[in-house]
């Protein structure tokens, strides 16, 4: 994922679009994609002019089990634009 262009590509026009919304949420302990690459991963994109938030959740793992998946939920409800 990290390493793919068109991936890349699209995400970067995804993040410099004025109109997106763009949420990158993820947990320290994942155990396929340690954390030092998430945040290597995000430093790259900053280097983008877009915006787009950043969420780590803590203890989370690479399945969102138990606490952590209901972290995430709470998260991303709140990044949700409201429809009203």
């Amino acid at each position: 994922m990290f390493h793919g262009g068109t991936y890349t590509d699209r995400l970067n026009k995804l993040i410099n679009d004025p109109r997106s919304n763009v949420l990158i949420a993820h947990g320290d302990q994942d155990e396929f994609t340690g954390a030092a690459t998430y945040e290597g991963w995000v430093a790259e994109l900053r280097k983008n002019e877009g915006e787009f938030r950043v969420e780590v959740i803590q203890g989370a793992t690479h399945f969102w089990a138990s606490r952590s998946g209901q972290m995430l939920k709470d998260i991303i409800k709140g990044w949700v634009p409201s429809l009203v």
